[in-house]
């Protein structure tokens, strides 16, 4: 039985914490607010009698140190308190800022502005009292036309980011966001939808790592007869909001739910309300609700675990979370296969080694900037430094924010192909297509090292556009897309071009096709692609690749005295491949081509494009790299290798300023030591998918890796970051402190190429017992056990020692004698021959502890 009411200080008793938390009242619309080690529970009072609908005149407020016991606080406020309010004090939110706390509310508006408001209202303490701050409502119905309802403006949620910038989302129907003032009382900008599939009333805004949530109470009129809880996520507080789906069902015996999220005291809670609480001869009805809590748990994707609504709430235990993986130091050392030693007045092919598809090349002034495609790795689109060409710096990543675009559920060589990058009057252009995430755009930047835009997008079909500046102030936009004809044979595409208006930022005017096929149709050309447009001595220059990515692949070149054609291509064609080439030959460079020809401050001509480097015939791991070639000029035609010729592992340097090694070398034999000991991790640093919630920190020298989504699951983000394998022939280490718990616990290095190739050499659990292991999945869709030994408790050192296409596998517990666990076993399953697609090997920390 509850005590009366204890009128000095208004204190009662403290109330227990299974669900209902409250039931000395009647309570709905739960808003919790964590300040210090206290957690404020904001709730409205439903006083509705027999078949009332609602009757709420007055806000309460209750507070917890241990989510066990609530002590109830005087009234907070009067709907009264509102003197242009004449009714409803229905659902609000308060929240701490300047030193002061806000109080967010709904209420019926008196007749000046007839419908639904928001009032605020301002307090020195979380207890109150408040005060109306403004003397008249905040938002009104007026505000917002397009409900034809009166009671569109209802359920307030206000946020502050990370900037200090404070946000408002409130509606019915519709859900609305707007910028508060900095002094909280005025909006600061203009209103703005953000209504999320099945949107009901009641949203929430939190946020967690870099991820954004929006809960509400959702209702699917086709199919539901009472509110649920539904969320979406966006990288950004202004979207693009995507929907993760319902959070849990309906409350019990109500028709309307309402959320409220909040981290206390490291645990986050979901507080809902139901209908199921009994005061007297009064039941639970839809206007008599009872405020409840759950325990609320993330996904490694970010992604809420559906909630259960339960009697006990958060007096049931739940899973401690796991203690991380924590990695020191990351070693590598690589040495190139074909060992070649330039000579003085030279450089050395590739220019960047491994992993460094599509280069795309550009000149300012005597700067040089580089940029290549990295498909569903993030960060992406890695751009690059030169004053000669040939020693490159990467100075940033030109996708290195969640919100610019989106990987979830993305194969690892789908993603950012080729991208191209120019620049214009003192800004930077790269033209990209996201292929399964909503095509070609185009980032700018005033400094190629960053930041970038967000992505502007363009509506036409295909891939890998480039710009052309022409000498008239025009500029063109030339891709690969579809013929305009049906296609005569598998891989028949075509070459288009439309003028960009770059000031407004979209395609103008009619798209032209320029090539049809190839160089001869004829003879079935497949895939030309990668175009790129440029001028001289009066001529439009098209080059562009031919042939596919793999060992038939080339580049071709054509000309016009018009940029819209006709294009006639050039006496020397293939001006660049190695198909012609005796496949056996010692050290071969394969797949030659994607080429984008610069010309220096000296008028020279050069041309950077990939190729491979097998280390037997058709495998390679590593992926397609970047080349460096002169290009020479005969009769008006460039062209950069005569047929017959070999891709050169070293070459005379470009008559360029000569220019020290990069303090971080991207090519021959190189090799570096991470100690993590900065505030994040390089940029050359790379993870699968776009990361919705940090997946990894670093503390004191040690990487901590969070554990995400499982190795494989296409449909997540594995805390994984890696590093490219640049050399067939490298020894990569690190040390690990793990203690795998469960069955599918573990913790160690991986080498990946796709989610169906990939292996893993660290610490696991089989069949009950901390193992060192070496699993594997090659190309099925299964994994396997190669080998395992036992291990004790305490540091490990595991190393992998690549050769060609087998790798051996080392491991060292303490100060222990190094142990190997597998010798020379047979990887082939990492080149791209067996796994496919375009990307090269990635080598690296990686956890996961499922929970």
């Amino acid at each position: 039985m509850l005590l009366p009411l204890c009128l000095a200080g208004w204190l009662m008793p403290a109330i227990a914490a299974s669900n209902p938390i409250i039931r000395d009242k009647f309570t709905a619309d739960p808003a919790p607010l964590v300040v210090g080690d206290t957690l404020y529970l904001y709730v409205g009072h439903d006083e509705a009698q027999r078949d009332e609908m609602f009757n709420m005149r007055e806000w309460l407020v209750y507070s917890t140190t241990d989510m066990q016991t609530w002590t109830p606080h005087a009234p907070i406020m009067n709907v009264k308190d509102f003197k242009w309010a004449k009714q409803d004090a229905w659902a609000s939110q308060a929240i701490q800022k300047n030193g002061k706390f806000y109080f967010y509310a709904a209420v019926e508006h008196d007749d000046t502005h007839p419908g639904k408001a928001i009032a605020v209202a301002v307090a020195d303490r979380p207890t109150g009292p408040f005060v109306d701050a403004r003397g008249s409502a905040l938002i009104t119905n007026q505000m917002t036309p397009k409900g034809t309802h009166s009671w569109e403006d209802i359920d307030p949620t206000v946020f502050t980011d990370d900037d200090g910038v404070s946000w408002i989302a409130w509606g019915n129907r519709q859900c609305y966001l707007a910028k508060l003032a900095p002094n909280m009382i005025e909006l600061d900008g203009p209103i703005r939808e953000i209504t999320p599939p099945h949107f009901e009333e009641g949203p929430w805004l939190h946020k967690r790592g870099d991820l954004y949530y929006l809960t509400y109470a959702s209702l699917d009129r086709s199919t539901q007869r009472d509110e649920h809880i539904s969320y979406s996520t966006a990288p950004s507080i202004t979207g693009p909001w995507t929907y993760r789906g319902e959070l849990t069902g309906a409350g019990k015996y109500s028709f309307t739910i309402h959320p409220g999220i909040a981290e206390f005291k490291n645990q986050w809670y979901l507080f809902l309300h139901n209908a199921t609480l009994a005061i007297g001869d009064l039941n639970g009805a839809i206007g008599r609700r009872a405020v409840t809590v759950e325990h609320l748990q993330y996904n490694a994707d970010g992604s809420m675990r559906p909630v259960t609504q339960t009697e006990a709430g958060v007096t049931a235990t739940v899973a401690a979370s796991p203690v991380p993986a924590r990695f020191e130091r990351f070693s590598y050392a690589g040495t190139s296969q074909e060992q070649v030693r330039p000579a003085a007045g030279q450089y050395q092919n590739p220019v960047l080694s491994g992993y460094y598809p599509d280069p795309s090349v550009t000149r300012v002034g005597d700067d040089y900037y580089l940029v290549n495609s990295t498909f569903s790795h993030f960060p992406g689109l890695p751009v690059f430094h030169s004053k000669d060409l040939v020693n490159w710096t990467q100075i940033g990543n030109a996708i290195d924010r969640p919100g610019q675009l989106n990987f979830d559920g993305l194969e690892i060589s789908a993603g950012v192909f080729a991208p191209d990058i120019s620049y214009h009057d003192g800004t930077f252009y790269i033209v990209n297509t996201c292929v399964g995430c909503k095509g070609n755009f185009v980032i700018t930047a005033s400094n190629p090292a960053g930041p970038w835009s967000d992505p502007v997008w363009f509506d036409f079909e295909g891939i890998d556009p480039s710009i052309f500046w022409n000498d008239d102030g025009k500029a063109y936009i030339v891709n690969n897309g579809a013929p305009n004809e049906t296609p005569r044979y598998d891989g028949h595409r075509a070459i288009w071009v439309q003028e960009f208006d770059y000031r407004a930022m979209k395609l103008v005017g009619p798209r032209t096709q320029l090539i049809n096929g190839g160089v001869d149709i004829s003879s079935k050309p497949i895939w030309i692609e990668g175009p790129h447009l440029f001028k001289k001595d009066g001529y439009y220059y098209l080059s562009a690749a031919e042939g596919g990515t793999g060992d038939g692949h080339s580049q071709v070149v054509f000309r016009s005295q018009s940029v819209f054609g006709p294009f006639v291509a050039g006496p020397h064609n293939p001006i660049l491949s190695q198909r012609t080439l005796d496949p056996t030959r010692k050290n071969p460079v394969t797949s030659a081509g994607h080429a984008k020809l610069v010309q220096t401050q000296n008028g020279d001509w050069w041309a950077t494009f990939l190729a491979t480097r097998p280390y037997q015939q058709g495998y390679y791991n590593i992926g397609r790299e970047t080349f460096l070639l002169p290009v020479s000029w005969q009769d008006g035609w460039p062209l950069i290798l005569p047929s017959g010729q070999a891709i050169p592992f070293a070459a005379n340097k470009p008559a360029l300023p000569a220019q020290p090694r990069s303090p971080r070398p991207v090519n021959g034999d190189l090799s570096y030591v991470d100690e993590f000991d900065g505030a994040k991790l390089s940029m050359e640093w790379l993870g699968l998918r776009t990361p919705n919630q940090t997946i990894y920190t670093l503390k004191q020298g040690t990487l901590e890796l969070h554990s995400g989504a499982a190795l494989g699951d296409q449909g997540g983000v594995p805390a994984f970051v890696g590093r490219r394998q640049q050399h067939h022939v490298a020894t990569v280490s690190t040390t690990l402190t793990f203690t795998p718990q469960q069955a599918q616990d573990r913790a160690g290095l991986v080498a990946v190429q796709n989610d169906k190739a990939y292996l893993f050499f660290g610490l696991a659990s089989i069949d009950g017992k901390a193992v060192v292991a070496l699993i594997t999945r090659e190309n099925t869709g299964t994994e396997k056990v190669v080998a395992s030994a036992p291990v004790g408790a305490g540091a490990v050192t595991l190393t992998i020692r690549a050769n060609g296409g087998a790798m051996s596998f080392d491991y060292q517990a303490g100060n222990g004698a190094a142990l190997r666990l597998r010798s020379d076993y047979d990887v082939r399953f990492l080149s791209t021959h067996a796994a496919g697609g375009f990307v090269g090997t990635l080598i690296g920390p990686y956890s996961y502890q499922p929970r």
